[in-house]
């Protein structure tokens, strides 16, 4: 008997044909994580070249797959949010596979790096891997991690800055910035405020250079981490009282011109050091530009250079005392007592 309905077919052959696994309907989507990934993913600037592999077997249905970043050219901005704080500086990002540090380390530790131990130092001073049989060990190079067996460097250069290099030692934070502006609960940002003044004292401590790691706050900026301030402001109330006060006296002896320049334009830095020469002076530790054409930490460094400049101070030096006279007798001494009034009292 013929079949009713919508399965109807009209000959044996066809209902072969249409149901044979060369026609099965998994065929076309086989792949398709690839292809949906390939076809739908889109950059804003630079470029990206990825790599992808399924971490499931065939045949299991689920659609799980690894992508890693094999080389990009990213260009990208200050931090989060960037615009609302008038910051206009720029970086090129780059993540890239390192296939001479990973030779290198394989070498060193004599065997695959899907085998080695990764550790880092307490102090965040180095990273390193390790063999987990041997001794041998290998100090990464600054940016670099362990990723799908092979070593990949995480970095940015600064725009316009002759190549200042700014390596990612650490991926495992999320910047303050971003989370106060995305928003935290009351609670929460409570305590990420106590946990902020407990940090050391650093020299940038803005929001975009203090990070969550896990449950705690970090500094990260690149170029400051390496020195704390905790001690040097303890005395910023001296140090602002020795710079205006020492101002006074120069001008008292009419030698303290206009107000120089400095990076953030701080007042008591540039004091009475004129214009003659503007800098840049762009290291925070010389930020005074001086009329001897050169930058120094300070007003007082920059007047005594051009003293020194101008006419070095020359001391005669120490005669021999000469021969002692003879003393001349005195008298008996007077003594009184005087006021507004005049004499108010006499003695002897």
């Amino acid at each position: 008997a013929e079949l009713a309905g919508p399965l109807h077919l009209s000959s044996p052959e066809e209902s072969a044909a249409l149901y044979s696994m060369q026609n099965h309907p998994v065929g076309p989507y086989l792949d398709f994580e690839s292809k949906l990934l390939r076809y739908n993913t889109r950059t804003p600037s630079g470029s990206t070249k990825v790599s992808i592999r399924p971490l499931v077997p065939d045949g299991l249905g689920l659609p799980l797959v690894r992508c890693d970043i094999v080389n990009m050219t990213r260009h990208v901005h200050h931090h989060f949010d960037y615009a609302k704080d008038g910051h206009s500086r720029t970086y090129t990002m780059h993540v890239e596979v390192n296939a001479t540090a990973t030779a290198a380390a394989s070498s060193k530790l004599m065997l695959g790096l899907e085998d080695s131990v990764f550790a880092a130092a307490p102090d965040r001073s180095r990273q390193i891997l390790h063999s987990p049989w041997t001794r041998a060990e290998y100090t990464l190079p600054a940016g670099h991690h362990l990723n799908s067996h092979v070593l990949t460097a995480v970095y940015l250069i600064r725009d316009k800055s002759n190549g200042h290099f700014i390596p990612y030692n650490n991926i495992v934070a999320f910047t303050l910035i971003a989370v106060l502006r995305l928003g935290l609960v009351k609670e929460l940002k409570e305590r990420a405020y106590k946990l902020f003044v407990n940090l050391p004292l650093y020299e940038d401590m803005a929001p975009w250079n203090i990070v969550f790691v896990g449950p705690l706050l970090d500094y990260i900026d690149y170029d400051t981490r390496d020195k704390t301030f905790d001690a040097h402001v303890r005395k910023v109330y001296q140090i602002m009282s020795v710079l205006m006060n020492y101002k006074r006296t120069v001008k008292d002896f009419e030698k303290c011109g206009d107000k120089g320049s400095n990076p953030y334009g701080f007042s008591l830095v540039s004091e009475c050091v004129g214009k003659k020469f503007t800098g840049p002076c762009d290291d925070p530790e010389l930020p005074v530009p001086c009329g001897d054409g050169q930058c120094h930490s300070d007003y007082i460094s920059c007047l005594r250079a051009t003293v020194e400049a101008d006419e070095p101070l020359l001391l005669p030096p120490p005669s021999r005392p000469a021969v002692q006279a003879a003393a001349v007798p005195g008298g008996t001494a007077n003594t009184w007592e005087f006021s507004r009034d005049g004499v108010a009292s006499e003695g002897t």
